[in-house]
């Protein structure tokens, strides 16, 4: 492959003021920084019908994109899925199966060849479809602190804001909680920093640090920055489904918040599903609660959060070496991009898009045409 440039297509929500995502495109890049590929980052939302960059490889990051992704996904020669989370059906997303394009959804991630999710429950959501993928945790797992540092007995990082769709659909009842859980640490001398994880998050997590006299990080759109707060405190506590992750990779043991079932998920994957509430029946005493039997077992929870990340961080760089592998057997005529093959892929995702306007048109589309096709894509 030698003299020919190799460069990944990456297939994630970026470029949104959401510290998470990019943060777990940052992971994924330093997991393949080792090998020859360079990564070109698109946007989840607006990818479908533009031309970008060619590239006949992809790989959808992490994030809980799948199966609603695919309405928007342009499928390459190989396509990979690395540590992102299924939304399950049963819990809170039933509008998926119920949407008239859910079909094609699931049928194209059959275009996949390799398929690592974040956890059990989205693998098993996948196995419910007949898809074949392997756990690999949530991709910020691989994230490192830049330097050990002692953690500060009495620092508490706190992140709230949730997307405003959550169990309860009440993010006034979660910040009123929350404010009360500050007021509780202060009253037992803890030393709280809040932490926003989005832009739209900075105003009221700001206000409330002010009017309850504690810290605000207003660093926190560094990636590094955050991880190394978050690890050198003691613990945290996050409604971002992404804190988790980088509280994980900090090696900091946390609460959870869970507003989705993603916040689940990711505690659960590492043993922390019992520092878990839902927004929906949030209270300040049952998170002083957890927080309280947290810190009581300490030393456990610390030393099992740890062993989970390392075995995931494992799993990942194996996952990785799997995937690069795979794309050393690509033929190397698939790298040069000619005219007659951009002229094909465009008209033919053209027809995709045109075809997608009605959901009717494009199951039949997909099932008599789309997917014999991409099994031997002609660009």
């Amino acid at each position: 492959m030698s003299g020919t440039p190799r460069q990944l297509i990456y297939y994630g929500w970026l470029g949104n003021n959401n510290l998470g995502d990019e943060a777990l495109y940052m992971a994924i890049s330093h997991i393949f920084s080792s090998f020859p590929f360079r990564f070109s980052s698109v946007p989840a939302d607006a990818y479908y019908g533009e031309d970008k960059e060619y590239s006949p490889v992809t790989i959808i990051g992490g994030s809980t994109g799948i199966p609603d992704w695919m309405e928007c996904f342009r499928s390459t020669h190989y396509n990979y899925i690395f540590g992102a989370g299924v939304r399950d059906p049963s819990l809170f997303y039933t509008y998926l199966l119920q949407d008239p394009r859910a079909s094609v959804w699931i049928n194209r991630l059959k275009v996949f060849r390799y398929i690592g999710v974040r956890g059990e429950i989205s693998k098993n959501v996948l196995a419910k479809w007949g898809i074949t993928s392997e756990v690999i945790g949530d991709p910020s797992f691989s994230l490192r602190p830049s330097h050990l540092k002692a953690k500060e007995d009495d620092t508490i990082c706190i992140n709230l804001g949730s997307d405003g769709i959550l169990w309860g659909m009440n993010d006034s009842l979660v910040f009123h909680e929350i404010t009360k859980v500050i007021r509780k640490l202060k009253q037992e001398e803890y030393n709280i920093i809040l932490i926003p994880f989005r832009n739209n998050n900075i105003l009221s997590l700001s206000k409330l640090a002010k009017d309850e006299g504690v810290g605000f990080f207003d660093n926190w759109f560094n990636i590094q920055s955050t991880v190394d707060l978050i690890a050198s405190s003691k613990l945290l506590i996050g409604e971002r489904v992404h804190s988790l992750g980088l509280s994980a990779a900090a090696g900091t043991p946390f609460v959870s918040i869970e507003y989705q079932p993603p916040c689940f998920e990711i505690a659960q994957s590492l043993g922390f599903q019992d520092y878990s509430v839902r927004t929906d029946v949030l209270t300040e005493e049952k998170v002083i609660r957890l927080f309280h039997n947290l810190i009581e077992n300490y030393d456990e929870m610390l030393g099992k959060l740890n062993e989970k990340v390392e075995i995931y961080r494992e799993r990942q760089a194996k996952f990785a070496a799997q995937i690069v592998r795979d794309i050393d057997s690509l033929p190397q005529r698939y790298w040069r991009s000619s005219k007659i093959g951009r002229s094909t892929q465009k008209w033919f995702w053209r027809a995709d898009e045109v075809s997608h306007k009605s959901p009717s048109v494009w199951r039949i589309w997909d099932r008599l045409f789309f997917s014999h096709v991409m099994q031997y894509p002609p660009w």
